[in-house]
């Protein structure tokens, strides 16, 4: 019997560590898949207060997972901009401090969410995040934001 269930602990743990990971290194070693990951994280509804985002879907996302952030800030409840449909955001840059941390700065033409005239504002912000490894790849994904956009921008469809 203490053969049978040695035999068992040891297959069960084989099988375990043999699992692929949900997020593969050749993954969470494509800087620009995270970084525009990271982004359309925060465009499809991360930090937004108002209520769960149709877009912010597992889904979606390859290297990085897409939950909703805990928020007690209030001034979060409605976006400052919407990203009109068929409009992208810019990657203006993407810079590695270290190994583990890059700032990205973007741009895009957001326009004030519910205004009854269509003006176009041109936007700059940035964003921090650092590479996860070991089991808190496995947990997190391949990155974890470290400081958000100065301003919170959706998707018009994901509002």
């Amino acid at each position: 019997m203490k053969v049978f269930a040695a035999l068992f602990l040891f297959v069960s743990a084989a099988s375990w560590a043999a699992e692929p990971s949900r997020f593969p290194a050749d993954t969470c070693s494509n800087g620009s898949l995270i970084t525009k990951e990271m982004v359309e994280l925060e465009l499809s509804g991360f930090r937004w207060a108002g209520g769960i985002s149709p877009c912010l879907k597992q889904s979606r996302f390859q290297s990085i997972v897409a939950s909703k952030e805990k928020v007690g800030d209030k001034k979060l409840l409605k976006p400052e901009y919407i990203l009109p449909k068929g409009r992208e955001i810019k990657i203006i840059s993407q810079t590695e401090l270290r190994t583990e941390e890059v700032i990205v700065k973007f741009a895009y033409i957001g326009r004030a969410p519910g205004s009854t005239k269509a003006v176009d504002v041109p936007v700059t912000d940035e964003l921090s995040y650092r590479r996860n490894y070991g089991d808190k790849r496995d947990v997190e994904g391949c990155a974890s934001i470290l400081e958000e956009p100065e301003h919170l921008v959706l998707r018009e469809q994901c509002y």
